[in-house]
């Protein structure tokens, strides 16, 4: 024997309930996602325009401390 009309109702019913909560769970999990990947990307852009200003400071400070080397061999010698 089937189940009765009523009581397919109310499993159709719940299943779709179910159903509607798993995917609203899942769509949120996806924008979260999302959001996030977003975030990290727009975290790599700005440390790649960082990148080149960073790399411009430590030859800079590179270069300042070859010349303080070679000021005080100049002294040492001179």
């Amino acid at each position: 024997m089937g189940l009765h009309k009523e009581t397919k109702m109310a499993v159709e019913s719940v299943l779709t309930f179910a159903a509607q909560g798993i995917l609203t769970k899942l769509t949120d999990l996806a924008a979260q996602e999302f959001r996030m990947a977003w975030g990290f990307k727009a975290e790599l852009r700005k440390l790649s325009q960082s990148l080149p200003i960073l790399q411009d400071s430590l030859d800079k400070a590179n270069d300042a401390a070859e010349q303080a080397k070679d000021g005080a061999r100049q002294w040492k010698i001179g």
